[in-house]
């Protein structure tokens, strides 16, 4: 009987690592060229938001890694979105953060530092899902591959009553009671002097007031679109040559309220427009993540509202808007007829079809219900000469 010990032995091979398994799928950012192509081509993004989308990707990428594409995990957009709510509202605005990292910018950040709003969260993660999206409409994952940047809530973003304030006669007063209306130093314009210089920033709160269109639709205005249809002059809100607007139902034509043309707004654009492509506003060049004409417009009129004491949480550029949409609910003007005037959407396509046909006659008499007892701009008026 042989014993355990004199069993003969038996050679154990060597135990080999597994090799890694190789990547089935290229790194996301080997896809982030063709990704731009086809949101130009076939999804139509305009430039602003395709550039805002990869850098929302190259900051996913930071975060997370830059992955196999079929690797990504709801775990890595989790992980995203926690950094995300971390980073101050202000990161990389200076050149000197232009390159620095998230974690980084994170943990030099002051206490109580505004943070990016979830509405700005959603927005990057919109970004990373309509990569991955892409990847499957184009075969380069599987179509039951699921979407990691799906599944995820966010804050209710609540009534768009409370999204901003609107202007109240009152402030209104104020403002238009201060330098820029009613003569300024041109060095430093929110103190008083004996200049009134009629650029963007005398003109853009005057059209906002009156009008309630977006920033950007009065800031990449040209010369032909201050024009003339019988007795009536209008803007012509166009997305046409490269100019932004937020969706197809903006583009429109608005008829001119009278106070601007009591102010010389049409003098105004015939000596600084002269040409049918010249800028209305030509102190406003483009800037920002998105190119915007009113990216610089917009920190400057919040810096001199700060310096002349109108400015409260909430009011901004965008509160004209709000103002002029309830001026024109409390004058019973058409819903239709104020979406068609602010370039909202309208619902239905019946009712669609019914907006266009509306004539500009019909649409001045509603904006000329857009009035601000509270407001005289009447030291301001000039003599046309017809």
């Amino acid at each position: 009987m042989l014993t355990e010990s004199a069993l003969p032995a038996v050679p154990v091979p060597p135990v080999t690592p597994e090799a890694p398994k190789a990547p089935t799928r290229p790194l996301a950012s080997s896809y982030v060229d063709d990704f731009q192509a086809w949101g130009t081509a076939s999804s139509g993004w305009r430039a602003g938001p395709l550039k805002q989308a990869l850098v929302s990707l190259a900051m996913f990428r930071e975060v997370v890694g830059d992955l196999p594409v079929d690797q990504y995990t709801p775990e890595h957009t989790e992980q995203f979105r926690a950094v995300l709510r971390k980073l101050p509202m202000i990161y990389r605005k200076s050149p000197k953060e232009k390159d620095k990292p998230l974690a980084e910018i994170i943990a030099e950040s002051p206490p109580g530092a505004q943070l990016l709003s979830d509405k700005t969260v959603k927005r990057h993660f919109w970004a990373v899902s309509r990569f991955f999206e892409f990847l499957k409409e184009t075969g380069r994952l599987s179509r039951t591959f699921a979407n990691p940047a799906q599944g995820f809530t966010f804050k209710a973003k609540g009534s768009v009553r409370d999204d901003q304030d609107m202007w109240t006669g009152k402030e209104l007063a104020a403002l238009f009671a201060s330098p820029i209306w009613t003569g300024c130093n041109p060095f430093y314009r929110a103190r008083a002097g004996d200049q009134i210089i009629r650029d963007g920033m005398f003109w853009l709160p005057l059209l906002g007031a009156f009008h309630g269109n977006r920033l950007e639709e009065f800031a990449q205005l040209r010369g032909a679109d201050v024009a003339q249809a019988g007795d009536i002059w209008f803007l012509n809100i166009t997305d046409e040559d490269g100019r932004q607007l937020k969706n197809a139902q903006s583009r429109r034509r608005v008829p001119l309220h009278s106070e601007l043309i009591k102010l010389g707004f049409l003098q105004y654009v015939q000596a600084t427009a002269p040409a049918p492509d010249a800028p209305v506003f030509p102190d406003l060049k483009p800037r920002g993540v998105d190119a915007k004409q009113g990216y610089s417009f917009t920190k400057r009129f919040s810096a001199y509202r700060r310096a002349i004491g109108v400015y409260r949480k909430g009011l901004d550029y965008h509160s004209f808007r709000h103002g002029v949409t309830t001026k024109l609910f409390e004058a019973d003007v058409n819903e239709g007829w104020i979406d068609l005037l602010t370039g909202h959407e309208s619902g239905g396509e019946s009712r669609k079809r019914y907006l266009k046909g509306i004539p500009l006659e019909k649409l001045k008499e509603a904006i000329e219900r857009v009035t601000w007892p509270e407001v005289d701009l009447s030291g301001l008026y000039v003599e046309r000469a017809d």
